[in-house]
């Protein structure tokens, strides 16, 4: 194909205002924009229009990046026309013009680039079921699944299933849930099958429900697959088949997602206390504490307490029964200091406090403090017996829970009431506590705490006093 002088005008200022974009020459840039499109080829002109668009958007000038990428779609230029339909919806949506953005999408959708009307239809989808428009919204899932883009065929698919789902078409709903996982798109499709369990579960078809279950798991998602493995834990528990029952909660906890790992641990420890297996109850319930069940309104302490109680452990069921509040005070120190992460940081830290309690220890109270030396932060834990400190450190989120194996380790110090002596020191910057604790083997140890508040201070030091 030989270019004309257009069009070699058009690309040099098209190449320019790249360059000078790269150079941080914005307003530079932004008049090569302009000048390719008024020379006016085609091509150039229509790639420079909806570079000017981005650009505009991206300087925070809302009105010309629209009147840019209007401007794209006018010239024509199918591929760049249609993508700038797409960025001209999202626009538009965002500056709350939702009917511009409305025609914005179908325009894009009109235009038929398979990407990005695909992309398209599912945004309009998204905007029309948020505007009340149900059956538009239907229609445009519907549409993007026709184009059979697959990333965004199998999100609007899973969409499309939640909307008739809540529209009472739960015929239809099963059947997107169905094509979604028939797409095949690792996440959406195990989210779906999980969907699905839940849904047929609720229609009375607990053989599909089963189905559905198993397929989620089997498409390996963690979080999802952890879900459906609570779920059908508990289904084949009303259906009757415990062993199959128990298999899939341990399946669950081996996933080990938090979300669910813990409450399938204490619904097999229900499940066997039910069948007679107390140790394998025993067991099941010290997983669910260990793995941070305590986060959930639940009573697997308490029902752990009660087993032991009947063993004759009275020691043990104490020490259950105290291990209940632990994540709550935890939460409470953290609080206090608006910690950004209390909920995440007190689940974590409860199974390590859990884990250096003696029987029959109780936890009194949960400080956030800092001590020396080292200036370390962590919990200050005082119980009936000791006095605690569990440092601080990293902790991904995204960390798996395991019911085997030593808990990852940390540094903590313990020292027992009856030797501890403490003083207020009043010269300090910050409130201050310096404990010295002695049990004659050996020289004294001394910890200067430091605290976020003085009436954290006051109020440990009346505890201490209190022997």
């Amino acid at each position: 194909m030989v270019h004309g002088d257009r069009f070699w005008q058009g690309f040099a200022s098209r190449c320019q205002a790249e360059g000078l974009h790269e150079l941080g020459d914005t307003a530079g840039a932004v008049a090569a924009y302009q000048r390719c499109i008024e020379i006016g080829d085609r091509s150039t002109a229509s790639r420079a229009a909806e570079s000017l668009g981005g650009l505009l958007d991206y300087l925070g000038d809302t009105a010309g990046a629209v009147a840019a990428y209007q401007r794209c779609i006018e010239i024509g230029d199918r591929s760049t026309a249609s993508r700038a339909a797409e960025s001209l919806g999202g626009l538009l949506d965002y500056l709350g013009d939702t009917a511009g953005a409305v025609a914005a999408y179908q325009r894009c959708i009109e235009i038929g680039d398979r990407s990005t009307a695909s992309r398209a239809a599912e945004s309009l989808g998204g905007l029309l079921d948020y505007l009340g428009d149900t059956a538009g919204a239907v229609a445009a899932y519907q549409r993007c699944i026709e184009i059979g883009d697959r990333s965004t065929a199998s999100r609007a698919a899973e969409s499309l299933g939640g909307l008739l789902d809540y529209l009472g078409d739960t015929a239809g709903a099963v059947a997107a849930y169905q094509r979604c996982i028939e797409i095949g798109d690792r996440s959406t499709a195990s989210r779906a099958a999980e969907s699905l369990g839940g849904l047929l579960d609720y229609l009375g078809d607990t053989a599909g429900a089963v189905a559905a279950y198993q397929r989620c798991i089997e498409i390996g998602d963690r979080s999802t697959a952890s879900r459906a493995a609570e779920s059908l834990g508990g289904l084949l528990d009303r259906l009757g088949d415990t062993t199959g029952a128990i298999a899939t909660y341990q399946r669950c906890i081996e996933i080990g997602d938090r979300s669910s790992a813990p409450a399938a641990a204490e619904s097999l420890g229900g499940l066997l206390d039910r069948l007679g297996d107390t140790t394998g109850a025993i067991a099941a319930y010290r997983t669910a504490i260990r793995l941070g069940c305590e986060r959930r309104t639940t009573d697997a302490s308490e029902r752990l307490a009660d087993l032991l109680e009947a063993q004759g452990d009275e020691v043990g069921a104490r020490a259950a029964r105290a291990h209940r509040n632990v994540r709550v005070k935890l939460a409470g120190a953290l609080e206090d200091i608006g910690h950004s992460y209390t909920h995440v940081r007190s689940r974590e830290f409860a199974p390590h406090v859990v884990s250096v309690l003696r029987h029959g220890e109780i936890v009194e109270d949960v400080i956030w403090a800092r001590h020396q030396p080292g200036f370390r932060d962590g919990y200050l834990i005082l119980t009936n017996q000791r006095l605690l400190m569990l440092n601080d450190f990293h902790y991904p989120d995204n960390r798996a829970c395991r019911a085997d194996g030593p808990l990852p380790a940390f540094e903590y110090f313990a020292f027992d009431r009856a030797g501890i002596t403490h003083t207020v020191d009043n010269n300090a910057k910050k409130p201050t506590l310096t404990v010295q604790y002695g049990d004659g083997s050996s020289a004294p140890q001394v910890k200067r705490i430091e605290f976020q508040h003085s009436r954290y201070l006051r109020h440990l030091a009346e505890l201490l006093a209190q022997g």
